[in-house]
């Protein structure tokens, strides 16, 4: 390999964990950045995390909407046992 540098092994074990979908903050935690502009910069290896992250709100919204369903199912006529 030729110009290795110290620096591109801490730049490919950044890549690597924001590729797998570590959350950034630990990233930037383990690289001793600052701030999280100095993380962001890895962002862009990661574009499905954001499909995952809606994914996850997806699966929230179905367990919300089942559990209102289950309670109003469950109300008794007059009142609002369930709720």
């Amino acid at each position: 390999m030729k110009d290795f540098r110290f620096h591109d092994l801490r730049h490919h074990f950044a890549s690597m964990l924001v590729q797998h979908g570590i959350d950034r903050y630990v990233v930037q935690r383990l690289l001793g950045h600052k701030t999280a502009a100095m993380t962001e910069r890895y962002a862009h290896l990661a574009p499905n995390n954001m499909r995952g992250g809606v994914e996850v709100l997806d699966k929230v919204g179905d367990v919300v909407a089942k559990t209102v369903a289950g309670q109003v199912e469950g109300q008794v006529e007059g009142g609002h046992e369930g709720i």
